[in-house]
């Protein structure tokens, strides 16, 4: 397992802090352009895309459809502007994109895209004890893995699972959780 970064600092924050005989972190300012190709089943870039231009962008998505093993698997998040609008502008994010500014970067490079959505909710777990009395229970909730959606939110997060299959000139696949639809 291997993590990249550019910053010298983090990388020794995440050497100190995630120690494997299996993992290691390397410096690295050129997208992994000095990697093998196919070199990895599994690419995740989390949070990282919207802090760079759309050509970096565009290059990054290019090396991770380069690094990726035939049937490997990218999944790649970026906060939705939709919601991050109501925040403020971050200074710090170069660009990010719409759902659909999202499906046409990873499409120039992937034809397999299954978007999907992260909901950011807080939450409190309370185990062991019972509640005591005359306390009212508004709402139970069980987290099997995954977030509780909130219903009439829209979602804070967009993330796509994407194969290295390249698109074709003609037609590309575009997988959702609801309907699986073909756009030539």
């Amino acid at each position: 397992m291997v993590g990249l970064d550019i910053d010298v600092a983090a990388l020794a924050w995440a050497r100190e802090t995630h120690r494997h005989a299996r993992l290691q972190f390397i410096q690295r300012d050129d997208l992994g352009a000095g990697l093998p190709d196919a070199a990895f089943d599994l690419i995740t870039c989390f949070e990282v895309i919207e802090h760079v231009a759309e050509p970096m962008q565009k290059a990054a998505v290019q090396q991770f459809a380069r690094l990726l093993a035939q049937g490997g698997v990218l999944v790649i998040s970026t906060p939705n502007p939709e919601i991050t609008a109501k925040y403020g502008e971050n200074p710090y994010h170069l660009r990010e994109m719409t759902e659909a500014e999202f499906d046409e970067l990873l499409c120039a490079d992937f034809s397999n895209i299954a978007m999907l959505k992260q909901w950011v909710s807080p939450g409190v777990l309370i185990d062991g004890q019972a509640l005591p009395r005359g306390v009212r229970v508004f709402r139970r909730l069980l987290l099997t893995g995954t977030m509780a959606r909130p219903r009439r939110h829209w979602p804070t997060l967009l993330s796509a699972q994407v194969n290295r299959y390249p698109c074709s000139p003609h037609c590309t696949r575009r997988i959702t959780r609801e309907t699986i639809s073909s756009r030539c």
